[in-house]
């Protein structure tokens, strides 16, 4: 029962991963160029995290299936969610680093 929970998980998070993807190339589309870099670098984080859960998912489909689904309402409230799961993991690593170099690291 363990393994199917951790599977389910694990769908689940490359389900909200690929969505932040599509965000993410929904932003580096922008006009203003900010919001372009930004899109840019989320783009890179979200892929990671795509491709180092589900190395052998067909992105291209699934970024297809998932893109016309994105009204400006669904756009708006992934790039929040997305956004705040950055920020968040951003500064945990933030932390890790300050903790290093006070070890001297």
């Amino acid at each position: 029962m363990l393994g199917v929970s951790h599977a389910t998980e694990t769908v689940d998070s490359t389900e909200a991963d690929l969505s932040c993807l599509v965000a993410s190339l929904h932003l580096m589309n922008s006009s203003v160029p900010e919001q372009s870099q930004a899109g840019i670098a989320s783009f890179l984080y979200w892929l990671g995290r795509v491709d180092g859960g589900a190395p052998d998912l067909d992105l291209e489909t699934r970024i297809a299936n998932l893109s016309p689904a994105f009204t400006n309402e669904h756009l708006n409230a992934e790039l929040v969610r997305c956004g705040t799961e950055m920020q968040t993991r951003g500064a945990e690593v933030q932390a890790i680093g300050d903790r290093l170099q006070a070890r001297g690291l």
